[in-house]
């Protein structure tokens, strides 16, 4: 547009001129070419300046400072030609020096590139090391051997030179603030792995002593795999389908044949749960509203908030020493909880069509739909608050975890079926049906091992029985790995088995 009117081109401008719109004369159009090319010249030489002032270590870009290719030659052979009315040859001659100022430029600005990915590379492998130290440290191995070293001060003060000799460097180089984060979580995590040398050679001598030493190593690679296909998962959510069909098809066959007898419902509703799950991440992102699939999704939910409520006579729990009256009492208030969160769900799932449809209808929310609305999203929100965790007679907190696990699920239905747009309660329901059963299945299995082991504990249903403290201590394992890996899968399916949780094409405010 400067070009067209006759202005002078911005400053901070590094555009390249059109030239092919230009319907002007070739001289126009090579003087054009020359003045883009000593503006975005004039860029190149600042950004160049800039860094061969502030870098301790300055290298050049390269092509720019062959004989062939150096501005002052470029503009001496765009005047001769421009003199000699070789208008053509002018105007490629300036796009060739627009294209390396360009380059010129992206280089600069990448210039520090190299220099940081290499430190935060080893901030985030230092902090992989540290961590895994601490787990064996803690978890894994025994505790009777030496854990750092003894030239852990000497360790500490060489990691403070190294931070100071990486922080004088950026103050010369006039650095950001960050640069100085980036560097001093390398040397932290570094310094404390260098410390636990004695814990990596105890490491070391155990992984020697295996049987089997494969094993831990084949099942390692397998868990990178994994990973891996999760990062491929974040392009192609189709990954999460293929792999909910993997944990319905195979999970079931690679338990122990007694499990399998054992809990073959459990192990068969898993498998169709599952495949269920998978159909959700082959759906397309983008779509309309349904108000048949939202209607279907809250029906769902409110009927397995009604069986929770007609089966929570099995893990609604009295407070620990109450009495007869007294935990009646409570028993019969927390199934009332359950029945109160089934109801709001079920006027949640009505509301939500009526609210679309008089809207529709008036093109405005009428206030009696928005004031129904939002005492139902406000009471379900905070119902579970109100309610809390009942307080035995020594005021501690203790409830079935199953119970736990019910409110959280229909206290985050209502919204959900509230606002929701489409399939995404019928996600809701599916998804939750997947956690619980994987929740029950790895209970099943770790009782499983630790009654093979001699270790079986009371099957505790209670919170407080199955805080850390009071069970039995017990080493991590190989098997450990898994129960890891499927936490975050299932985090991963959560913010991406819609398409994208916070996407607000997922969600309708019109019901509010």
């Amino acid at each position: 547009m400067t070009s067209l009117i006759g202005l002078n081109y911005p400053l901070n401008s590094v555009g390249t001129l059109p030239l092919a719109y230009l319907d002007t004369s070739r001289k126009y159009r090579a003087h054009s070419a020359l003045a883009n090319a000593l503006q975005v010249l004039e860029q190149y030489r600042v950004k160049h300046d800039q860094k061969q002032h502030t870098e301790m270590f300055f290298k050049p870009y390269a092509p720019m400072h062959q004989p062939t290719n150096m501005p002052e030659h470029m503009l001496a052979r765009i005047q001769q030609a421009i003199s000699a009315e070789k208008f053509d040859d002018a105007e490629a001659e300036c796009l060739q020096l627009i294209a390396l100022c360009l380059e010129g430029l992206r280089y600069f600005q990448r210039y520090d590139w190299l220099l940081l990915r290499s430190i935060v590379s080893a901030g985030y492998l230092g902090w992989i090391a540290y961590s895994l130290l601490y787990i064996f440290g803690e978890y894994i191995l025994p505790d009777s051997s030496p854990r750092r070293s003894q030239r852990s001060g000497t360790i500490a003060v060489l990691g403070l030179v190294v931070f100071a000799a990486f922080s004088a460097m950026f103050y010369r180089q006039g650095s950001p603030a960050m640069y100085y984060a980036y560097a001093a979580f390398p040397v932290y995590f570094w310094a404390g792995v260098l410390q636990q040398v004695p814990l990596v050679r105890q490491i070391a001598a155990s992984y020697t002593q295996l049987a089997v030493r494969w094993r831990p190593a084949a099942f390692v690679g397998v868990y990178v795999v994994i990973l891996e296909a999760l990062v491929y998962a974040y392009f192609d959510r189709r990954v999460y389908s293929a792999a909910f069909a993997l944990l319905a098809l195979v999970w079931p066959l690679a338990v122990s044949p007694r499990f399998r007898r054992e809990h073959t419902a459990l192990l068969g509703l898993w498998s169709g749960v599952c495949l269920l799950t998978s159909v959700f991440t082959l759906l397309p992102v983008e779509r309309n509203d349904h108000l048949g699939l939202v209607i279907v999704g809250g029906a769902l939910i409110t009927l397995s908030g009604v069986a929770a409520w007609h089966y929570s006579a099995a893990f609604t729990l009295p407070p620990p020493g109450a009495g007869v009256k007294e935990a009646r009492q409570a028993v019969a208030l927390d199934r009332l909880m359950l029945l109160v969160q089934t109801l709001l769900v079920g006027v949640a799932t009505v509301l939500g069509p009526l609210t679309s449809k008089e809207t529709e209808r008036r093109g405005h929310l009428p206030r009696l739909y928005q004031l129904s609305c939002w005492t139902v999203l406000v009471a379900a929100t905070l119902l579970p608050f109100v309610h809390g965790s009942r307080r035995g007679r020594g005021g501690a907190h203790d409830q079935h975890y199953l119970y736990r696990l019910v409110t959280i699920y229909l206290a985050f239905a209502t919204p959900f079926v509230l606002l929701t747009v489409s399939y995404e309660s019928l996600f809701y329901f599916a998804y939750s049906s997947v956690l619980l059963l994987w929740l029950a299945i790895e209970r099943a299995l770790y009782y499983e091992q630790a009654e093979r082991q001699l270790l079986a504990p009371t099957h505790n249903t209670r919170l407080s029985h199955l805080a850390p403290s009071a069970m039995a201590p017990r080493r991590l394992g190989i098997s450990d790995m898994r129960l890891g890996v499927m936490f975050l899968f299932f985090v991963n399916v959560a913010f991406f088995g819609t398409g994208n949780v916070a996407s607000l094409a997922s969600f309708s405010l019109d019901s509010v």
